[in-house]
């Protein structure tokens, strides 16, 4: 069996020699060629040959932050001359140290109150609206309708108002004519929002207590390239062969208005 000695050092009695310059002792007992696990140097291994066991089974696999003063406190040779290669070790591992630390997160901009407000591309346009609450106020100034509900919806959906009466068999002639005549009339203030077909005969009579109809929007892009004739008719006499543009899914909105028997 072999005996191997390690971390074992020598003292020298300094009166026996007092001419001697003092010698200067290690602050700890790592040689200088060591190199930590994680931040090898120049494709070293983890342990180089003069490492010892102890050593190595004690450091911790990351690179401590005190290496660099383990460092400072070694690299002076005996004869007091700064040894450059331990220097260079030092200032490598402290420039590696930083590796483990937690990454800066950018800061966040502030919300300000001056931005402008989302708006969905689908949400209905000022002017079909006003369309909206026109009717809506014009079904409340109906004697028998005692509450009026709305059921909002986006472009290329449904929009429900529904009309409450006191009257357990209302008759819904009056309230249907206020309300058709309240859709053009809006429609013919509006700028850029039609009744479909309102050339024609644009609602339809659903059943005895329910009608509908179709609100179509010009958008901007189309104002000088749109195909009038199928606001106005609610259908294109040129089908397939137009070369106008015709509104999408997303420019129209069908409505629907209906009574409700009371109590």
């Amino acid at each position: 069996m072999a005996l191997v000695m390690k971390n074992t050092f020598l003292e020298i009695d300094e009166d026996s020699n007092p001419k001697a310059a003092p010698m200067r002792r290690r602050a700890a007992s790592i040689p200088r060629t060591w190199k930590p696990g994680v931040c090898s140097i120049d494709g070293d291994s983890p342990q180089s040959d003069d490492s010892t066991n102890a050593s190595d089974r004690g450091m911790p696999e990351s690179c401590p932050a005190n290496l660099s003063d383990r460092g400072s406190q070694d690299n002076c040779s005996e004869d007091g001359r700064e040894d450059a290669s331990q220097a260079s070790w030092a200032e490598m591992v402290s420039d590696a140290v930083p590796c483990t630390t937690p990454l800066q997160l950018q800061p966040r901009s502030k919300l300000t109150s001056r931005s402008r407000a989302f708006v969905s591309a689908r949400a209905p346009p000022e002017e079909l609206n006003v369309i909206i609450g026109n009717v809506v106020a014009s079904l409340t100034q109906t004697e028998e309708i005692v509450n009026v509900q709305v059921q909002q919806g986006t472009m290329g959906g449904m929009t429900l108002i529904m009309a409450e009466s006191s009257n357990p068999h209302p008759d819904p002639n009056m309230a249907f004519s206020w309300a058709k005549d309240t859709f053009l009339r809006s429609a013919e203030q509006a700028e850029s929002t039609y009744i479909m077909g309102y050339g024609s005969d644009p609602f339809t009579n659903l059943d005895a207590l329910s009608f509908s109809l179709n609100i179509g929007c010009v958008p901007v892009a189309h104002q000088d390239s749109a195909c009038w004739e199928i606001y106005e008719q609610g259908f294109c006499p040129r089908c397939t062969t137009c070369r106008w543009n015709h509104p999408a899914e997303n420019d129209m909105m069908k409505v629907i208005v209906m009574i409700t028997r009371g109590a």
